[in-house]
């Protein structure tokens, strides 16, 4: 699993690369931007919403696992960076456009009486396609397209017997019940 740690502003945000089966880090992704926000992949590359610096960003992702912990990637490279300072939130990657939140920046307690834009950039190229205005009332926070998530739907339900059994160990008898 890949995990965006947003740093506070104290430190740049990075991506720790966690087992899902155990309890280590298999790795990290160092710097990949500032109070940064969103992960969407796009060929071999990791994106990044650097909300400090109004940039979106693309980092080379090393060979899973040995390589995450050899030598460090390259750092992340600029894709798209916005005219005005702004808070940059929310990333879905698809048919090659990346499509993200943009907001005016705000303290935390008057953000909930800013609107978004919702922008559409082509990554190939790095041209902004369109922007649309939303009526948010305070941040766009996450952005799915359908087709994500009916590739991400989780598999069906495991009965606890055969997760007994995937872990060695005997199921537990039921009580019957007489009628």
């Amino acid at each position: 699993m890949l995990v965006l740690l947003h740093g506070l502003r104290r430190t740049p945000s990075e991506v720790q690369i966690v087992e899902r089966s155990g309890h280590m880090s298999a790795g990290r992704l160092p710097a990949v931007g500032n109070s940064s926000h969103g992960l969407a992949y796009w060929r071999g590359e990791l994106l990044t919403l650097d909300s400090d610096g109004g940039r979106l960003l693309a980092t080379s992702l090393p060979a899973f696992p040995a390589a995450s912990r050899a030598a460090p990637p390259p750092p992340p490279r600029e894709l798209w960076r916005a005219a005005t300072p702004c808070f940059l939130k929310g990333i879905a990657v698809h048919g090659g456009v990346a499509y993200f939140g943009l907001s005016p920046p705000q303290r935390r307690l008057l953000r909930k009486r800013v609107n978004s834009t919702l922008v559409a950039l082509e990554l190939a190229s790095g041209a902004e396609l369109w922007r649309r205005p939303l009526p948010t009332h305070g941040l766009l926070n996450l952005i799915a397209h359908p087709s994500y998530l009916s590739a991400l739907a989780p598999p069906g339900t495991i009965p606890l017997a055969a997760k007994a059994m995937r872990r060695g160990a005997a199921p537990r008898a039921m009580p019957v019940r007489e009628p």
